[in-house]
């Protein structure tokens, strides 16, 4: 029987319009809900009060809205309605589903649903969490073992994006890509495992696939435009398929467009850009890169619980081994599993990727973890930086190594010290874990471009003492938090 799962939204969201998965990501119930979602099923929906049935990747805007203060009438409206939306995409009859959530939010529903799991059924909040951590523990530990370990290894390691490829400091290896909306236990799920032939050219095979729009130049590439003509049954996929790298090839073939060529070429870079991230770890030897690569795919490959989300763009491919594998290729698919030996190594590798990024380096010479950070330097006024420049790099920077820094007192004592992170777009402020005094942050604080770029100009202001503290707070209440990562990075920058 096929498994959905539902889980209710939560009180505690984002102020601006995102993606459901990320508007209630400050609930430390919700996350940890989502995250054993992810072991069940790829099919995970958020049941909102407001909204309704929700997928993950729904872009909503936030609400102050909840079922807890409904009426009874309301309530089996709104059940009505949700069901109403569950009915058109599944038969009930058919289908199990999990429901993550309080009475007011699974009662509404059982009516219209014949088969329902409620794992949280009758625990107050505090239970919930310790439930789920139960819930999550007992699922993984039922994982394919390898499967699982290449994820939490490779999860856990820098990552990059096509923008910060050249910052990747050494030259021959293997790369390991994820994609959005794709996940595993919990965890960034595997796409795409790569390597190169000749040595000296990992950044140069990354390249070929994120900057040069030549798809005979990339397989990855050349696969991501199938997928898309395919998925539009745009007859151009016929012509697509033929390699017209060599000189003069492209003479005779009918149908050939130059202009459309180029603008399939523009849209797999923009969904590859989008979509695309990736760690690497060194491998000198190009027969052992070309036999880790293979053991990786295989591995995955074997694994019953490695598969792709319901939305996964490559389920439209018409290459029948990647809609199936769930992965952007069809090499290695059938090759032998890695041993425990080259698992071993393997994670020695991506140690020492960790050992020789230069911010870990740096860590190194004062005795310092990758999570723990230098005392703040002082800045007084700036040459000229922009706010983008420097929002930019402090992005790449905190991608590649979250750090602890100390915010900056107002009256000269003693800072409290925050725990920096960053994904793509967002910079997010937590407790400090290694260093004290810690901020007392109730939840975890999210800082986007705007916000930042509003304050950048008022911090040098403020440290030239032209305002005040609280002219310098702009209005934001996250001032405190993003003149402590200027004036800690600014210096930082390349």
């Amino acid at each position: 029987m096929k498994k959905v799962v539902l889980v209710s939204c939560s009180k505690l969201k984002r102020t601006y319009p995102c993606e459901a998965r990320l508007l209630y990501d400050a609930s430390n119930l919700f996350s940890k809900s989502l995250a054993y979602a992810q072991t069940i099923s790829n099919e995970i929906y958020i049941i909102s009060a407001k909204y309704g049935l929700v997928p993950l990747d729904e872009t909503i805007e936030p609400y102050d809205e909840s079922l807890n203060d409904k009426t009874q009438a309301e309530l089996t409206a709104w059940g009505n309605k949700t069901a109403a939306k569950i009915v058109e995409r599944y038969d009930v009859t058919q289908t199990e589903f999990i429901i993550l959530a309080g009475k007011n939010y699974y009662a509404p529903l059982q009516q219209h649903l014949p088969h329902i799991n409620l794992p949280l059924r009758g625990l107050p909040m505090g239970e919930r969490l310790a439930r789920l951590d139960e819930l999550l523990h007992a699922d993984t530990s039922n994982q394919s073992p390898m499967c699982y370990r290449l994820h939490k290894l490779f999860n856990a390691m820098p990552r990059f994006r096509w923008d910060t490829i050249s910052t990747i400091d050494f030259d021959s290896g293997i790369y390991v890509v994820f994609e959005t909306g794709e996940t595993y236990c919990g965890m960034d799920r595997i796409v795409r495992v790569g390597t190169h032939r000749s040595d000296g050219r990992l950044r140069a095979r990354l390249k070929n696939h994120f900057y040069d729009e030549n798809k005979d130049g990339s397989i990855f590439r050349k696969n991501i435009g199938r997928a898309i003509l395919n998925k539009n049954n745009s007859p151009y996929l016929e012509i697509w398929n033929i390699d017209t790298s060599k000189k003069g090839s492209i003479i005779g073939i009918a149908g050939y467009d130059t202009t459309f060529q180029k603008k399939v070429e523009t849209t797999v870079s923009e969904y590859m850009r989008e979509h695309f991230s990736f760690v690497c770890f060194p491998v000198s030897s190009k027969d052992e890169r070309l036999r880790l690569e293979e053991g990786i795919i295989a591995t995955l490959n074997l694994a019953s619980d490695f598969h792709p989300s319901q939305d996964w763009r490559g389920k439209f491919s018409p290459e029948y081994e990647i809609s199936q594998s769930g992965m952007w290729l069809k090499q290695g698919l059938d090759g032998a599993p890695l041993s425990k030996n080259e698992f071993s190594k393997i994670e020695a590798y991506c140690l020492n990727t960790e050992s020789r990024s230069p911010a870990s380096s740096a860590r190194a010479s004062k005795g310092l973890s990758p999570q723990d950070s230098m005392p703040p330097k002082v800045i007084y006024e700036h040459d000229g930086k922009s706010a983008d420049v420097v929002w930019q790099s402090v992005l790449r920077k905190l991608n590649l190594s979250p750090c602890e820094i100390q915010t900056i007192s107002q009256n000269g004592g003693k800072g409290k010290w925050i725990f920096v992170s960053a994904d793509s777009s967002n910079i997010f402020i937590d407790r400090a874990k290694k260093n004290t005094p810690s901020s007392t942050i109730a939840v975890v604080r999210t800082i986007n471009k705007n916000e930042f770029t509003k304050l950048y100009p008022l911090y040098f202001q403020w440290r030239m003492k032209n305002i005040t503290r609280e002219e310098a707070k702009g209005g934001s209440m996250n001032s405190s938090y993003i003149f402590a990562l200027i004036n800690y990075f600014y210096t930082e920058m390349e």
